[in-house]
């Protein structure tokens, strides 16, 4: 389980006939990073939103602002302004 060289990390999740996750990879840059064992969802999520964060990279434009809101609530630092849609704030308050 690979991606194209210069691919930023996302998480591979396979289900079963029931969609209940049966296998989770962590890849990027044609890499492997790791598997996720058991499968749980939760801890894939925060393993990638602790890779954009620990290597300073931008969140992917088509997730930005959930991870954003992972890193403001789960982290408790500051997704920055520049980087917030129209909404974000309200999608905050109803989180809290």
């Amino acid at each position: 389980m690979k991606t194209k060289a210069g691919e930023e990390p996302r998480i591979v999740i396979l289900v079963d006939d029931e969609d209940e996750p049966t296998s989770i990879f962590f890849v990027a840059d044609t890499l492997e990073l790791c598997q996720i064992v058991p499968p749980a969802v939760d801890l894939a999520v925060l393993t990638l939103l602790g890779t954009y964060f620990l290597a300073n990279l931008d969140f992917p434009v088509y997730c930005s602002q959930l991870l954003g809101l992972f890193q403001h609530h789960c982290l408790s630092t500051d997704f920055p302004e520049s980087k917030r849609k129209m909404g974000f704030n309200t999608l905050i308050q109803l989180v809290q």
